[in-house]
């Protein structure tokens, strides 16, 4: 359960980005007799992977009154119409997971991966810069990726680039949480998850100083060179002409609204 406060933020997020023309900014709603008994949020997003442009939509939240349950699976339905569009989910329930599978979704990973950065191996001396709103295209990263840092750090996550020998890389994580009383924190952009384990001590020095130490991440299993704990209890769903990898949830429903 989500107070009224998480939704009115999470809508105006919603209504404050710019969408693909020709593509809704909220979502669909089902209506009986002229009122509303059902509604499906969606996250449309325009991205750049290696040089092409794709359009993304992230299925997120989504409810119909129990008498109109049945017509539920037609609403997610007549949201993926469109055939060059890639349609993800990165929260359903276990109870969705054959649906999905029905409806043609493929896993981009089987769990999630908790795992403390700070004790992993890999690069041990490099420059890690916290980014902001003074980040240039010119500090190495593509112009996408500049909006793409910007963007996720008005929602409150978390962002850094790693210099080592004349190359940059950015890194962008969910805003922190807490279970109980420790703070982690999800890896929200990485251009791979080879580039996450090799640079992951020299971030989890980043993220202490945030007082995190923890990380999560989307995952098959165990990954060498990472110290964590695998759970296949969190798998993520993608369908459509170009399936997402894993470490790139950007403009997803975990950064965006913070799930």
């Amino acid at each position: 359960m989500r107070a009224h406060v998480f939704w009115k933020t999470a809508l105006r997020r919603l209504g404050n980005r710019e969408v693909p023309s020709g593509y809704p900014k909220y979502g669909l709603m089902l209506t009986a007799d002229d009122l509303p008994v059902g509604l499906l949020l969606v996250i449309l997003t325009q991205v750049v992977v290696d040089g092409e442009s794709r359009i993304r939509c992230n299925l997120s939240s989504w409810y119909v009154d129990a008498e109109y349950r049945a017509y539920g699976p037609m609403l997610v339905l007549r949201a993926m119409k469109d055939k060059n569009v890639t349609y993800f989910n990165v929260t359903p329930s276990p109870a969705t997971w054959p649906i999905l599978q029905v409806q043609g979704f493929r896993p981009i990973c089987a769990g999630r991966l908790l795992c403390v950065p700070l004790l992993s191996r890999g690069a041990r001396r490099c420059k890690v810069d916290p980014l902001g709103s003074h980040l240039k295209s010119t500090d190495g990263l593509s112009q996408f990726e500049v909006h793409l840092v910007r963007d996720h750090e008005a929602w409150g996550c978390l962002s850094f680039v790693c210099r080592l020998d004349g190359c940059a890389h950015p890194f962008v994580f969910s805003a922190p949480q807490h279970v109980g009383y420790i703070k982690y924190v999800y890896l929200i952009y990485s251009r791979s998850l080879e580039e996450f384990i090799w640079f992951a001590r020299p971030l989890g020095v980043a993220l202490a100083r945030h007082g995190v130490f923890l990380a999560a991440l989307g995952a098959d299993g165990p990954l060498a060179g990472l110290v964590g704990t695998f759970r296949p209890d969190k798998p993520q769903y993608s369908k459509g002409p170009h399936a997402l990898t894993q470490g790139d949830l950007a403009y997803s429903e975990r950064a965006i609204l913070g799930f």
